[in-house]
């Protein structure tokens, strides 16, 4: 699941980034800023995006994304979010005419919530399973031992002379 979760991230990123590239090709450098700032200012904290356009010696130009410029292509980057302080994201870096570099990247934070949340719901469901095998195993150790010490009783008076002394039955058996 994880796994899945990590690719709709990587999707997210890449339609995110090229629908910028778009916009950098159809009109300018300070269009482009333009987008990246209403994006900033519209954005859900749910899965929430960061963006930077780094220039050729690797200085932020555009953006509030505080990280070194990264490698082209995807990875995963540390950076510095305002809120959290130091954090970890998933990001695309791609290449822009002049030399420039474009990274989008978006907050992991929703994916491990989402590992967090399954992995307690899978320890709470083996807790309840062990404790349920656990009082099955009680409740039948506890049948078995009643049954079989009538019938070692019976064995017992059997065995010091009593023959009238029978092993009771049920009509369960």
């Amino acid at each position: 699941m994880h796994i899945a979760f990590t690719r709709q991230l990587d999707a997210m990123i890449t339609d995110e980034a090229h629908t910028l590239v778009l916009a950098y090709r159809g009109g300018a450098e300070r269009e482009l800023g333009a987008a990246i700032a209403d994006r900033e200012r519209f954005t859900q904290q749910g899965a929430r995006l960061y963006y930077a356009v780094f220039d050729s010696e690797g200085r932020r130009r555009f953006g509030s994304l505080h990280t070194p410029m990264p490698a082209l292509g995807m990875h995963d980057i540390s950076f510095v979010d305002p809120a959290e302080g130091p954090d970890e994201a998933r990001g695309l870096a791609v290449e822009l005419p002049g030399h420039q570099r474009l990274l989008v990247a978006a907050d992991r934070e929703w994916v491990e919530q989402i590992d967090d949340t399954v992995l307690a719901t899978f320890a709470v469901g083996f807790v309840l399973l062990i404790g349920l095998g656990l009082g099955g195993a009680l409740i039948l150790g506890g049948y078995l031992r009643r049954r079989l010490n009538v019938i070692g009783g019976a064995a017992e008076a059997i065995i010091t002379g009593d023959l009238r002394r029978r092993v009771p039955t049920t009509g369960r058996d």
